[in-house]
């Protein structure tokens, strides 16, 4: 095994699977499958009126699902710098970027669109659409543009909140692109320096004298979030020169990642999810805890994939997540808005909540991949190969480092 290990980081080979490194890591897939039920059985528990689920462990860890958004930003900071890691070159930046729209805006529009069409069905009060957050939500810039003066623009025009994600998504691609070649040459310092950033937020606002609203927006910020960009990009970094002793670690890492998350979901939740949203996203320590640990989860789960994350099943959810997320918080509008399920708080309102909504989700992220993101992300490939032909004649169709993006 030593031996195999030495030749492989010699010729510059991952020890993932036992030879070179796949463009794609599909435990990865999976793993991001269950962040996104994560995500919709929380939000569901929460606008559901918050059962006490025996005020215990379950409803705690239940209660700080919020942070799984934290693994949605490891994730895309791994899998978009893996491919840069493993060949030493960002590739073709317009290609990357062409790629990574592809991926995220036609999904992104349908789900607006679709939010202000069905509103009526999805919302009790008024559909909120100005021109600015039209403009905003066009230009995916949703979630930066409440910090400009004067912009009163609504998250997913009050429908579907959760799209302020789609803009630290957009955003934070174009800063791993501008950052990537410094990340692959200092991974651990640059991880390092975007985590104290976020943390150095967090222990100077409560200092600046700002308005709660004000906090809570800057919180939200893109170079904040980029810490879980940071982190899953040292993973990538990691995996793609791997130190000898990572494969024969690997089910521990996967371990005690796992079991250090759940406690801190458990110790950081708690009877009133707004509360605990509040005062993790507040919090410094949450902030470099959650996505490190993330981080080395992905590693391990990676390296060694358990058999729960590389089954058919788990990886056909990784590849409809991304219209699960867009869609769960659509499907619960509909849900108490014209279902009238019930919201008092009982553990009957949260399972019949639950059972809507993963089942709504799911169906409305399966047309999502097939109708839209699966025939966008073809197109974004031909053009990407199209643009690598006409460079270079004799390259391969794959040969871009950045291939796997998205």
């Amino acid at each position: 095994m030593a031996a195999r290990q030495r030749r492989a980081l010699a010729e510059g080979r991952s020890l993932i699977a036992g030879g070179p490194a796949a463009p794609r890591l599909p435990a990865l897939d999976g793993l991001r499958g269950l962040a996104a039920l994560l995500i919709a059985a929380y939000h569901a528990w929460l606008l559901s009126g918050e059962a006490a689920l025996g005020g215990g462990p379950w409803r705690d860890a239940l209660s700080s699902g919020h942070l799984a958004v934290s693994l949605f930003f490891v994730l895309s900071g791994l899998v978009l710098l893996w491919p840069a890691a493993r060949d030493g070159s960002v590739g073709d930046p317009l290609g990357f970027l062409v790629r990574r729209a592809a991926r995220l805006l036609p999904a992104f529009y349908a789900s607006l669109a679709i939010g202000v069409l069905a509103s009526g069905l999805l919302v009790s009060g008024d559909l909120r659409v100005t021109v600015g957050s039209a403009v905003a939500h066009l230009l995916a810039v949703q979630n930066e543009a409440r910090l400009l003066p004067g912009y009163e623009g609504a998250l997913g025009f009050g429908v579907n909140p959760v799209l302020w994600t789609i803009t630290v998504e957009l955003t934070g691609s174009v800063l791993l692109l501008v950052l990537a070649p410094w990340f692959l040459r200092r991974p651990w310092a640059c991880a390092a320096v975007a985590l104290a950033f976020a943390a150095g937020v967090r222990l100077l606002l409560p200092g600046l004298g700002l308005d709660a609203r004000t906090d809570a927006l800057l919180l939200s910020s893109t170079p904040v979030h980029f810490a879980d960009f940071a982190c899953g990009m040292a993973a990538a970094v990691l995996l793609a020169r791997p130190p000898a002793w990572l494969r024969d670690r690997a089910a521990v890492l996967t371990v005690v990642s796992g079991t250090a998350l759940t406690l801190v979901l458990v110790l950081a939740g708690g009877p009133d999810g707004s509360v605990v949203r509040s005062a993790t996203r507040a919090d410094a320590l949450t902030t470099v805890l959650v996505p490190v640990l993330f981080a080395v989860l992905c590693v391990g789960v990676a390296v060694r994939p358990p058999a729960v994350l590389r089954s058919r099943v788990a990886v056909w959810l990784g590849s409809v997540s991304y219209g699960v997320f867009l869609g769960h918080f659509l499907v619960i509008g509909f849900a108490r808005t014209t279902l009238d399920l019930p919201v008092d708080g009982s553990l009957r309102a949260f399972l019949a909540m639950e059972a809507v909504v993963l089942a709504g989700a799911v169906g409305y992220g399966v047309l999502s991949w097939t109708l839209l993101e699966r025939p966008a992300q073809r197109r974004a490939r031909a053009f990407s190969s199209g643009r690598r032909r006409r460079s270079s004649p004799s390259a391969p169709p794959d040969a871009s480092p950045a291939r796997a993006a998205g």
